[in-house]
């Protein structure tokens, strides 16, 4: 009777240790949510638009469309270069980009933040968040991949002053500006990044953006300033990691021997051996059923001996 209790005890003590170290590592398999760039329709093609108005005081160059809605052309007054075409008044292009933009303007305020961006100057790819105005002066280095996103969320003003430089393989058309109020880039900036602000937008001298300037509700001001189209480049194509031997080969045999050792070992742990995401932590599985496979031994060995202890009285 005794042995029976202490073996149902020891059984239970280590089917408790199994489960809380799955339920561990499903936790760490857990992706973490990434910053993903909205879709912007129609307002894609534009380099600027607004809603009121657009001036320019010295000559704006664009690279993409200008557009006006409900604002008509009448309200786009200086000197201007426009690279695509312009677009004015509630029944033009511009009106249905008007549309699209609000609806990528959703998209970022709705994404979860990764933290508050605290003008932090080299910030990973993320979301990152202000809930009030943000003054940024100096320069602000965005390191990642071609893939990589940065989103800001500033709850109200921006105001921004220095430059934006991309490294590594990330691009401008993955950098994303969402502002719940007005936007200002200060004279000499060097802006990266497509910014769609609530209300007005203000370039100041010699300010130059790499992405797109949109205005939902307010007016564009301008003066002697660049706005070109954000590049967006494709992760170019090397060599195969894994060149396929020719069939019949010795070096086909041995492959198809050791894809079929790796999936049949797969099979065991009880990780499907093609699909799905991959696992994370998968030390942290080994580590699980070797601890479970010695509890077993050192159960079982516990009860020989208290068998034989018992069989000796």
């Amino acid at each position: 009777m005794k042995t029976n209790r202490v073996l149902a005890i020891s059984v239970i003590l280590v089917l408790l240790v199994m489960a809380a170290g799955f339920t561990y590592t499903g936790v760490l398999a857990r992706p973490n949510n990434a910053a993903t760039s909205p879709g912007l329709g129609a307002a894609g093609s534009f380099s600027a638009l607004a809603a009121l108005s657009a001036e320019s005081a010295n000559t704006t160059t664009l690279g993409g469309n200008l557009g006006l809605s409900p604002g008509d052309e009448s309200s786009r007054t200086g000197p201007w270069i426009v690279g695509g075409s312009e677009y004015f008044g509630t029944a033009s292009l511009a009106a249905n980009a008007q549309t699209d933009a609000l609806g990528a303007y959703n998209n970022l305020a709705g994404q979860g933040s990764d933290g508050t961006w605290s003008l932090v100057t080299n910030p990973a790819p993320g979301v990152w968040t202000t809930a009030s105005s943000a003054t940024f002066a100096g320069t602000l280095t965005l390191d990642g991949g071609y893939d990589d996103v940065w989103v800001f969320q500033v709850g109200d003003s921006l105001t921004f002053s220095g430059s934006v430089v991309m490294s590594g393989n990330a691009q401008a058309c993955n950098v994303f500006w969402q502002v719940g109020e007005s936007t200002t880039i200060a004279s000499g900036t060097s802006f990266i990044g497509t910014v769609i602000s609530e209300n007005n937008i203000t370039l100041v001298s010699g300010a130059n953006v790499s992405g797109r300037v949109i205005s939902l509700v307010g007016a564009l001001t301008t003066d002697n300033n660049t706005i070109s189209m954000p590049p967006c480049n494709s992760a170019a194509a090397g060599p195969p990691d894994n060149p396929q031997p020719e069939s019949g080969s010795t070096e086909a045999y041995v492959g198809t021997q050791t894809a079929l050792t790796a999936t049949a070992i797969a099979s065991r742990a009880g990780v499907p051996s093609t699909g799905g995401a991959p696992l994370q932590g998968d030390g942290t599985i080994w580590f699980i059923l070797g601890f479970s496979g010695l509890s077993v031994a050192i159960l079982f060995f516990l009860t020989r001996k208290i068998k034989r202890n018992n069989g000796s009285k």
